[in-house]
C-alpha cells in the first residue's frame, strides 16, 4: 500500500514586513551613512526613487540586500517638498515660490524616514543600534493599524 502524503499550503500575507520610523533633520544620504557605520548595514542608493505619479512626488530610496544572510530592507524618506512655480504672484525681486509638502505615508506626517524590514533582521535589534546614533532624535516601530500600505509601500 502506497500512502500519499498530502501537503497543504497555508495562506500567507504577501506584504509581510515591519517598519521603523526615524526622526532626524539630516539628509537621507547622511542617514544611510550613519546606519551603515553604526548598525553594520549596507544601504545603497537605488537608481530609481519611489514615485507618487498622481502627486508628482519622488522619495529617495536606499536598499540593503544581502541574499546570503536573507536580509532585505529599504530606507526611504517620507517627505517631499514640491515647488509650486505657478503660484508665484509676480516676477518681483522678493517673490518666493510657494512650497508644498507631500508625504508618502500621510498618516505619519511627523516621521522623516522609514526603514521597511522585509526579512533577515529583527526590529528590536536594529532599533537598539539606531538609538545609539546621536544625530537621530528618535526611532520606534510605528502603530501600523491605520496606515494604508498596499499602494504606497509595494515597491520591492
Amino acid at each position: 500500500m502506497n500512502k500519499k502524503k498530502l501537503y497543504t499550503l497555508d495562506e500567507f500575507e504577501e506584504d509581510d514586513f515591519s517598519l521603523l520610523a526615524i526622526h532626524s533633520s539630516l539628509e537621507s544620504y547622511k542617514i544611510a551613512f550613519l546606519l551603515n557605520t553604526y548598525c553594520g548595514s549596507q544601504f545603497v542608493m537605488c537608481k530609481e526613487d519611489i514615485e507618487l505619479p498622481l502627486k508628482n512626488a519622488f522619495f529617495q530610496n536606499f536598499e540593503w540586500d544581502n541574499p546570503k544572510k536573507g536580509i532585505h530592507c529599504n530606507l526611504f524618506s517620507n517627505k517631499f517638498t514640491k515647488l509650486d512655480i505657478n503660484a508665484s504672484k509676480g516676477a518681483g525681486l522678493f517673490d518666493i515660490p510657494e512650497t508644498k509638502k507631500v508625504y508618502l505615508l500621510p498618516e505619519l506626517k511627523k516621521v522623516d524616514y522609514f526603514i521597511k524590514i522585509n526579512s533577515g533582521i529583527s526590529v528590536e535589534v536594529l532599533n537598539k543600534k539606531i538609538e545609539l546614533i546621536n544625530e537621530i532624535s528618535t526611532c520606534y516601530p510605528p502603530k501600523t493599524n491605520k496606515i494604508n500600505f498596499h499602494h504606497t509601500l509595494n515597491f520591492d
